[in-house]
């Protein structure tokens, strides 16, 4: 939705000038409100969000031809029907981008997962167990950088750097709290992509991941293998779809974590452009389930998107 319907929305709390001026920047309003019936074995039904989100995100041309960018991106609890979640959204960052890369700063998606959980990330139920988010997710307090494309091959930095315990991976005790290198490279159907985050002070330790993805057209299969030295885990994922229709995908997913393992299975239909209806099911094995890694689960999901 395109900054027509954000200048109507916002035009009888602004000035003319202002809604002129705002009409100098391109805005994009979206979201996904995202339900799910779920029965965890040995739980009760639960009819539960399922990361519902809304965001705006918005560019501008700086005279140096360079573009301003912005995102902002919070939860929607469709339990309780407000935005948010205490002392935590999903994105807040600021930047500029052009032909020296990208640089960005504030609380935003690290390459550690774009460029390696994110590809086995599939399913809309017990999709990649694996990946921490208070690690290695969306980090507040940070810098990145991200190269140009150089024929396929891309390279990322971040520094994550907190006066305070934060809402992610705390306070190390260190004027830098980690650090982010990354490389990615994709060419036709194909990309790879390795990442390592790398906590200093009083953590001291890496988590590191590398992940593969490969298009075939109506079928995608992703691999990811993470070695988190923070938990003392070292897991492996495999994921894939396969399209039966132009409007039913079947998404399976194997997890081996430290100890036990997953399988899921899913079935996702299309109800039009922006909306699908999922069936899901995960079993894992009594390793998992003793160390509180996965429990047996079937879900009913529908999501709808803007």
């Amino acid at each position: 939705m395109k900054k027509t319907l954000i200048a109507t929305a916002i035009a009888g709390a602004l000035s003319f000038t202002a809604v002129a001026q705002a009409a100098e920047v391109d805005y994009d309003l979206y979201g996904s409100l995202r339900v799910k019936a779920v029965n965890v074995d040995g739980g009760e039904l639960d009819i539960a969000d399922n990361s519902s989100r809304i965001g705006i995100k918005a560019a501008t041309q700086l005279n140096s031809g360079v573009t301003a960018i912005l995102r902002f991106e919070t939860y929607v609890n469709t339990e309780t029907g407000t935005l948010g979640t205490p002392n935590k959204g999903r994105l807040a960052y600021i930047g500029a981008t052009g032909d020296f890369g990208t640089v960005t700063a504030g609380r935003q998606w690290t390459p550690q997962y774009l460029w390696t959980s994110g590809k086995v990330d599939l399913l809309d139920h017990g999709s990649n167990p694996t990946h921490s988010y208070t690690y290695a997710g969306r980090q507040g307090n940070t810098v990145a950088y991200i190269t140009p494309d150089m024929g396929g091959l891309q390279a990322a930095a971040v520094l994550v750097a907190r006066d305070g315990a934060g809402v992610d991976g705390g306070n190390t005790g260190d004027d830098a709290d980690a650090y982010n290198l990354a490389l990615h490279y994709s060419a036709d159907n194909f990309s790879v992509g390795v990442a390592s985050l790398m906590y200093q002070g009083a953590v001291d330790e890496n988590y590191t991941a590398v992940a593969a993805s490969l298009n075939l057209g109506a079928a995608t299969i992703a691999a990811e293998a993470t070695s988190n030295g923070i938990e003392d885990k070292d897991t492996f994922e495999v994921a894939g779809s396969m399209g039966l229709s132009d409007d039913l995908t079947v998404l399976a997913n194997f997890v081996s974590f430290e100890e036990g393992t997953q399988v899921a299975a899913e079935a996702q239909y299309k109800l039009g452009a922006k909306s699908r209806v999922a069936l899901s099911a995960v079993v894992a094995d009594d390793d998992a389930v003793d160390a509180n890694e996965s429990a047996d689960s079937v879900a009913v999901s529908w999501r709808v998107d803007f």
